[in-house]
């Protein structure tokens, strides 16, 4: 039941699929194409794969946890870019860091965040749960009248307002939220 795998072999698994070696054609599609929800309206989300948009340059990515190993991955197929991070802790917030690491290599900058004021009034109006695809957020009110979201029995991230009904995740500003 442990992980027994290193970035390197997952380097290799990702080239392996995307040159069509280890799935069929329709297995592949499956996973990296985003998928229609009942109502139409699309998500950026295949079967295992996420599409990843670092400005301009978009991408693919994946990730987990699971006995007391977390990684994510992202393959940016124009420039031919693979990131793979991997540590041996659970639930580890590897997916801003793999960002980070790709924005270095592609040589983009960093996403501008601002952290605006928001009164506690204002705060609660963004109250509730919310459904995005399979995924359920859950978004309060911490007792510094801040806003927090979170996911399941995952960590709990504090949201930057940026105006105009827009959050980011203080951890990884990619993660935006638009109300």
């Amino acid at each position: 039941d442990e992980f027994c795998a290193s970035a390197l072999d997952l380097f290799r698994v990702r080239r392996a699929m995307t040159a069509r070696k280890i799935a069929a054609d329709s297995t592949v599609d499956a996973m990296t194409e985003p998928k229609r929800l009942n109502d139409g309206s699309e998500i950026g989300y295949g079967y295992g794969m996420t599409l990843a948009e670092l400005g301009e340059v978009v991408g693919l990515t994946s990730g987990g946890s699971a006995h007391g190993t977390t990684v994510h991955f992202a393959f940016y197929p124009e420039p031919e870019v693979t990131v793979v991070v991997l540590v041996a802790a659970e639930q580890a917030p590897l997916m801003g860091l793999e960002r980070d690491l790709a924005r270095l290599v592609l040589d983009l900058p960093l996403p501008g965040v601002q952290d605006m004021a928001l009164d506690r009034k204002e705060a609660e109006a963004y109250i509730g749960r919310y459904q995005v695809g399979c995924t359920t957020y859950i978004c309060r009110v911490a007792p510094d009248d801040r806003l927090e979201i979170s996911v399941a029995d995952r960590p709990t991230y504090r949201l930057l307002f940026q105006g105009r009904r827009s959050f980011v995740a203080q951890r990884d500003a990619d993660v935006k939220f638009q109300f």
